[in-house]
């Protein structure tokens, strides 16, 4: 296992890693590190590898010495969420034409929470089957993440300088599943992006490239 200073990239010395407490030393910086958030080399070419055949609902093209990683969701689950979503959404937008013709201010009121629950469970399907992360990578140009379906969605930046970490954060839910982020530590910032409807694979390959293009920028 070859680890390397993320500072002044220098190969550390077996002696100076700690795999019991998950640290490593660099004795030229003087600074402890985390073992965990770093990739050796074997990774490195490992991750590279990946990049020229990706995994199944992952694609990735080069435009102007700037890398694009398409993560899509495509999920499973969609189906699922499909059916619950339809019978969820027609009882509520049933319920708000009886209520519209009724012109009760109270019914009104109650059934918009519901309403609000449908369009929001439609949003989901809707990025359950057509979702994506979009991972770029400017060489001359900002690198961000894209979220969303299409051209709508949200974009959060990426100062590979700054960051300090990348985790992905495991959240049991209480009314049951579970809610996976990758936490991305910026300065003093924490950018979180939603891992839902992804399978184990994709997570797995956004959360390695993250941590490659750290170390690739940070030398």
């Amino acid at each position: 296992m070859n680890i390397f200073c993320p500072k002044c990239n220098t190969q550390i010395e077996g002696s100076n890693i700690s795999v019991a407490n998950n640290t490593f030393l660099c004795v030229n910086c003087d600074e402890v590190f985390v073992l965990s958030e770093m990739i050796d080399t074997d990774e490195i070419l490992e991750i590279e590898k990946s990049f020229e055949s990706p995994p199944k609902g992952i694609k990735i093209n080069v435009e102007h010495e700037n890398l694009i990683i398409h993560i899509f969701t495509h999920s499973r689950e969609a189906f699922f969420l499909f059916f619950f979503t339809i019978v969820f959404s027609t009882v509520s937008f049933l319920g708000l034409y009886n209520v519209l013709l009724r012109e009760s201010i109270i019914e009104l009121f109650l059934i918009s929470i519901f309403v609000i629950i449908s369009i929001c469970l439609i949003s989901q399907f809707v990025y359950s089957l057509f979702g994506k992360i979009k991972l770029f990578v400017g060489r001359n140009e900002s690198s961000y993440i894209f979220i969303g379906v299409g051209i709508i969605g949200y974009k959060k930046y990426l100062h590979w300088d700054l960051i300090k970490k990348i985790t992905i954060n495991t959240e049991n839910l209480s009314e049951g599943g579970i809610k996976r982020r990758i936490h991305i530590f910026e300065g003093n910032k924490i950018i979180k992006i939603s891992l839902s409807f992804m399978n184990e694979e994709k997570r797995f390959f956004l959360e390695k490239s993250l941590r490659y293009f750290k170390k690739q920028f940070a030398i």
